[in-house]
């Protein structure tokens, strides 16, 4: 008899505790993370194109192919990435892709045509996007333009910033190769867009051509790094080295990260490091703090401020090759840190349930010592973005909220209610951050109290019932 009780007790005391209301805020929408892939340096998915492979030689090919990346789609895609973007796969002699011999073939090093096509044909079966790097501003000394084309062709010599060749967009018929070859791509691959190397040197009008050609072939992305333009979307580089610069230690104000010449766009893609920056991890570890906690509050204000975050492979490591120069070494993506993996998934999905972090109007609240506060509003969605990168607790008094609202934490459990004096207080431990939903204040839960009201009035009468019958 004993044991039936203390069963009915355990069963009641899980039942109150796994009893929660679900508050669903919107359809799921397309936010469009980006993923960061160095085919030679990600994932060798089979021998077959083994060949130049030395894992000794940092500049050799160490065997990273299609069929490696295609083999870890799951992997990006459980991180809520919806788009790779993968490093030039254009007939090449060197393992980053950067210097093509022939724009209109893959290279033997990474797999061919149909490797690509799979590639791109797996991903889009998981709904996920395949964009891939294109180099305008170099090409390799072995290319037969160099010797059969010279005159399509500028000279190493003159082009001092990479000393490569390059071709020469002055020609119109280098232009409509060029055209032409971005059809190619589409058309035989079905590619998702590209990722345009470019620079000053090339004309506007040739760039906006360029971009326009991947927009008039269907709904495709195209992202311009190097140079402004009007056209497509840009990799914001100053707003990375000002991240790196506040983030990689604490007691660093967030303040100049919202300056109007630091802001980020919605045509912006954020990003924390690159195939050509530091490891964010390094400029942390050498600033002598925690990389997985200043990871962490980096990626919020990245996920939370306009624009498209784009994460380079092993930042969910994260890898640090403790070195001040880019990490080109195989992706490490077996030995991730939970802590960051969950922060990565987390900021994903609430950019995909709540449609104001993607594409609400953000407006800078207020300033305690290195703690700030944020709001992304879009229609009558109100978010608050509180992030503390102090050496100690903060706290942040918001006037700005009318009406009887609280604030629910979404990526800590918390409650922030309306004071006597209609302020709303937020308080956050040192280098900590939480994304506040503002809703209505529901008070006390009287739906769940009136549940557990009627399952324990039940319990203590089948108690005294089951008691009566054994005396």
């Amino acid at each position: 008899m004993k044991q039936k009780i203390w069963l009915c007790i355990w069963l009641i005391w899980m039942i109150s505790f796994s009893f929660t209301i679900t508050v669903i805020a919107n359809e799921n929408q397309a936010s469009d993370e980006m993923y960061y892939i160095l085919v030679d340096r990600f994932t060798n998915g089979t021998s077959v194109n083994d060949r130049q492979v030395n894992l000794d030689d940092p500049n050799a090919f160490h065997g990273g192919d299609l069929a490696g990346v295609n083999q870890q789609l799951s992997h990006v895609q459980q991180l809520g990435m919806e788009t790779i973007n993968i490093s030039p796969v254009m007939e090449t002699d060197v393992y980053h892709g950067f210097a093509v011999t022939d724009f209109r073939s893959v290279s033997s090093h990474f797999g061919s045509l149909e490797d690509l096509q799979q590639l791109v044909a797996s991903a889009h079966d998981k709904n996920m996007k395949v964009i891939l790097d294109f180099p305008l501003t170099q090409m390799s000394e072995d290319h037969s333009w160099v010797e059969n084309r010279p005159e399509w062709v500028i000279r190493a010599d003159e082009n001092p910033e990479s000393q490569m060749p390059r071709p020469d967009f002055q020609e119109s018929e280098v232009v409509d190769y060029f055209v032409e070859t971005i059809s190619f791509w589409l058309d035989e691959a079905n590619v998702d867009g590209f990722h345009f190397y470019a620079d000053a040197q090339i004309p506007d009008h040739v760039m906006n051509t360029f971009v326009d050609t991947v927009h008039q072939k269907g709904d495709h992305t195209a992202i311009v790094d190097g140079r402004a333009t009007n056209e497509g979307m840009q990799m914001n580089q100053s707003l990375q080295q000002q991240m790196t610069s506040v983030f990689k230690q604490a007691g660093t104000s967030l303040e100049p990260l919202f300056a109007s010449e630091n802001s980020s766009k919605q045509e912006d893609v954020l990003f924390l490091e690159s195939l050509t920056t530091n490891r964010f991890a390094y400029e942390a570890v050498q600033a002598e703090h925690n990389p997985v906690t200043r990871v962490k509050l980096a990626l919020t204000y990245m996920y939370t401020v306009p624009g498209q975050p784009m994460l380079y492979q092993g930042l969910e490591v994260p890898m640090d090759n403790g070195k001040p120069t880019p990490d080109h070494r195989m992706a490490r993506i077996n030995q991730t840190e939970e802590e960051v993996v969950q922060r990565i998934e987390k900021l994903s999905e609430l950019r995909s349930q709540y449609p104001a972090l993607v594409d609400g109007e953000l407006e800078y609240i207020e300033q305690e010592g290195a703690m700030s506060v944020y709001k992304r509003q879009l229609n009558d969605q109100e978010i608050y973005i509180a992030i503390n990168n102090d050496e100690v607790t903060q706290m942040a008094e918001l006037e700005s909220i009318s009406g009887a609202k609280q604030l629910r934490g979404v990526l800590y459990d918390d409650i922030v209610r309306e004071q006597e004096d209609g302020t709303h207080q937020m308080i956050l431990e040192r280098e900590t951050a939480n994304i506040f939903i503002v809703e209505e204040d529901t008070g006390l839960n009287w739906p769940f109290l009136s549940f557990l009201i009627v399952v324990f009035g039940g319990f203590i009468t089948f108690v005294i019932v089951m008691t009566k019958k054994n005396t």
